[in-house]
């Protein structure tokens, strides 16, 4: 066997094999789940009205990840269909954040263990179907920053570093300043006490060049962006504030409800009457929050900071042992596994790192020294945890990057358990190729978050074509739901607000005898989408069965009617 360890050992040393193996097992698990997707609810439809904006303008807004919607934007030059697109731009961020992880443990761990981890991180869905795939773009700038600053022990690398940090703050996520400020202090802090010790001497020149010269160029970027902003100055401000106010009202509203369960209106729509109702004002600000009723505030803290627990678990494990989510979808609820998994990760930890604190001198000199600043950059991002927990919740797609720590730091323990017996350890890291295609057969793929049946998807499909008639001023569309997305994906204007939707259930408020057409008329509304369940519900009334056989003669114009499987639907126009 000698022979055969030896070339499998030779064969996991070429770099090229991790790589292409984990990008391998992350398109197995991932696969079958992109095909069940629907286009996205919600935000990421107005993340790409503003990616439409982008495109077709070259302009930006701030205030909503600008360096996100510039990405989404960029691809646009690809292909215009918003499910195209938008899952393209899922896959490229996944698989780069592949292998950014890989090239950040290869740095921090042994290679063997290096794998191993990246490939914890590549199978759990919560890291490639989270959601929102701006959370997991947010992501990236953060391990570019931690693998620059483990680069090279050299001041122009860790102002990169600081800058690459300063960057995502501004054109990124904002709570990120709290992990730049702290980026911040811990390069100061080594640059003063340890950069004497365990580098050559650099002189005042390399301090300026390499802190200064970055940051010119990230202010520079940010200035950019500005000039390509919709907004001036005050409005900016004012765009800002509002964003923060609503992100706090909807939060806080949704934790309540998780207390207050017999508060039973929407968290999205009408928390402004509960914060009127907590704070004396429908959208104050933390400060007026803290103002207006500190005990209330208190109280959200301390609710969110009980559910980091079960935060963590679905952050590494994608299970959990609670009830209560820790975001804002459902969770996969295994108390079994989720504490054995738990019980596992928290003693392996705790062995190694008494391990390593029992024999830190040689750690340090053989291990720690090099990577030291590393460790230190990823500890810097556990501020932002402590805030985004308190303030929003533990959602595991807000906390990718302390994810990552705990997953490398699981790992390092591993290796200090592992490192006293040499036999083992060789056979692991000889054995890794066997390890991966075992990997790459075993771990199933699928969809593994449920996912409603594509009906998003299939409403843009037949509306996308019709793009001109929802540019039209003055449109009041009447379709029967999806107002927020229809907008987003379809109208693609992102200022002018060319229409207004309505739903289907303003015709339940239709008088007795009164034709359909003049109740249309009478409501303002001058597109309709008339799909397979409302046209069979029109045909079967005598008074609004005549408007779908022959709506010309009430004034409006058929632009599509389709028969379909499931029944007939079509989309009219009322004429000028």
């Amino acid at each position: 066997m000698a022979p055969l360890g030896r070339r499998l050992h030779r064969l996991a040393s070429r770099p090229w094999l991790p790589y292409l193996m984990l990008l391998l097992l992350q398109a197995k698990v991932m696969w079958y789940g992109l095909g069940s997707r629907d286009l996205v609810l919600a935000d990421e439809a107005q993340y790409y009205n503003a990616a439409y904006l982008w495109f077709q303008h070259f302009r930006l807004d701030p205030v909503w990840y600008p360096l996100y919607t510039a990405y989404l934007g960029t691809l646009l030059n690809v292909s215009t269909d918003a499910y195209v697109v938008t899952v393209l731009h899922r896959v490229l961020v996944v698989l780069a954040l592949d292998v950014l992880v890989l090239a950040l443990m290869r740095r921090l761990l042994p290679n063997w263990i290096a794998w191993l981890v990246a490939a914890w991180w590549v199978i759990l869905p919560t890291n490639f179907d989270a959601l929102f795939t701006i959370h997991l773009f947010a992501a990236i700038p953060v391990l570019a920053s931690w693998l620059l600053i483990l680069y090279r022990p050299r001041p122009w690398a860790r102002g990169g570093a600081l800058a690459i940090m300063l960057l995502a703050t501004a054109l990124t996520r904002n709570e990120y300043l709290v992990g730049a400020l702290t980026l911040g202090a811990v390069c100061l802090w080594w640059e003063l006490r340890m950069a004497g010790r365990l580098e050559p001497p650099a002189g005042r020149w390399s301090y300026a060049v390499g802190y200064g010269l970055p940051i010119l160029l990230a202010a520079l970027a940010i200035a950019g962006v500005a000039a390509r902003s919709i907004y001036r100055p005050p409005e900016l401000w004012a765009e800002a504030r509002s964003k923060h106010v609503r992100n706090l009202c909807m939060t806080y509203a949704f934790g309540y409800q998780q207390r207050h369960p017999e508060w039973t209106k929407s968290p999205w729509l009408d928390c402004s009457d509960l914060m009127e109702q907590r704070f004396g004002a429908p959208l104050p600000t933390l400060t007026g929050m803290i103002r207006g009723n500190p005990r209330a505030l208190l109280e959200h803290f301390r609710w969110n900071a009980g559910l980091t627990p079960t935060g963590i678990q679905v952050l590494l494990f994608n299970v959990s042992s609670a009830r209560v989510d820790p975001g804002y979808g459902d969770i996969r609820r295994r108390p079994v596994r989720a504490n054995r998994l738990s019980a596992l990760v928290a003693g392996i930890a705790t062995i190694g790192l008494f391990l390593i604190w029992r024999e830190r001198r040689y750690w340090w000199e053989r291990w720690l020294a090099t990577r030291a600043l590393g460790w230190l950059a990823m500890l810097s991002m556990i501020p932002v945890a402590v805030v985004v927990i308190l303030t929003q919740r533990p959602r595991p797609a807000y906390l990718f990057a302390q994810g990552l720590f705990l997953m490398a730091l699981t790992g390092m323990s591993a290796f200090a358990i592992v490192r006293r017996w040499d036999p083992p350890q060789r056979l692991l890291s000889a054995g890794l190729p066997l390890v991966m295609i075992a990997l790459l057969v075993l771990v199933p793929g699928g969809p593994y978050i449920h996912r409603d049946p594509r009906s998003l998807l299939a409403l843009y499909r037949r509306l996308a074509p019709f793009q001109d008639a929802f540019t039209q001023p003055g449109t009041i569309f009447l379709l029967p739901g999806y107002l927020l997305e229809i907008q987003g994906y379809v109208a693609h204007e992102y200022l002018k607000d060319p229409f207004s939707n309505r739903d289907y259930r303003i015709l339940d408020s239709r008088p007795a005898g009164l034709p359909l057409g003049e109740f249309l008329d009478r409501q303002g509304v001058n597109l309709f989408y008339v799909d397979e369940a409302l046209w069979a519900r029109l045909e079967a009334d005598p008074a609004t069965a005549p408007f779908l056989d022959t709506p010309d003669a009430s004034g409006w114009e058929v632009l599509v009617r389709h028969r379909s499987e499931g029944g007939t639907w079509m989309l009219l126009r009322r004429r000028a």
